[in-house]
């Protein structure tokens, strides 16, 4: 979608083409989800807990979020990702052994980068909902990401990919993703603030 459309989803003052509302409402959903994580981020006395997860999941699937929130009872035979995933009975006793690891000393005192890589790639091995598993993994890590300081970590279209490719072999994969992602990230935010910084004296002689 463009920049303008993006933009008309999250903009309630922009009247939006009827036929692109359900575009829009996965748009304004992606953005409750990462405002949310950002205010999390921004709150330290609040760790990560397998709930968080959950409660991320559920602004991106309201209607699952009004079943309570179940996980998948089959294997999705049409998915993006191709790597192996837990089966159907074994979801609910490998996340709550996520939610062990998460909460393990060992992981608390993990760098942010290992664990971001770490949950991810457990997450999506266990793969707990047909839909938005991925989307929640990334926005999970990410406020992690911010959390500790750093930029954000997007995983670009042309990367897709090489993502896809790192879920079926180990977390190693996941973590060299992240350090490009979030490499890339802080070189486009300098140039911008370079760019910023050299427009200003132009703007300073104007006046």
């Amino acid at each position: 979608m463009s920049y303008s459309e993006i933009k008309a989803a999250i903009d309630p003052g922009i009247i939006s083409d009827p036929s692109l509302i359900p575009s829009y409402e996965e748009i304004k959903r992606f953005n409750d989800a990462c405002n949310t994580a950002s205010e999390l981020a921004g709150n330290k006395k609040k760790p990560l807990k397998l709930d968080t997860i959950r409660d991320i999941y559920g602004i991106l699937c309201p209607d699952e979020k009004a079943k309570g929130l179940p996980f998948r009872k089959e294997n999705p035979l049409h998915r993006l990702y191709y790597h192996d995933i837990a089966p159907p009975e074994k979801i609910q006793a490998q996340m709550r052994k996520l939610g062990e690891w998460i909460d393990e000393p060992g992981t608390k005192q993990m760098h942010v980068f290992e664990k971001v890589a770490h949950l991810h790639f457990k997450l999506m091995q266990i793969f707990p909902w047909a839909k938005e598993t991925g989307r929640t993994a990334r926005i999970i890590c990410n406020m992690l990401l911010e959390e500790a300081g750093y930029p954000l970590a997007v995983i670009h279209s042309i990367d897709r990919q090489k993502y896809y490719e790192s879920l079926r072999g180990d977390h190693v994969g996941i973590l060299s993703l992240y350090l490009e992602a979030v490499e890339t990230t802080a070189e486009s935010e300098l140039k911008v603030y370079d760019e910023a910084d050299k427009a200003a004296p132009r703007r300073r002689r104007r006046a």
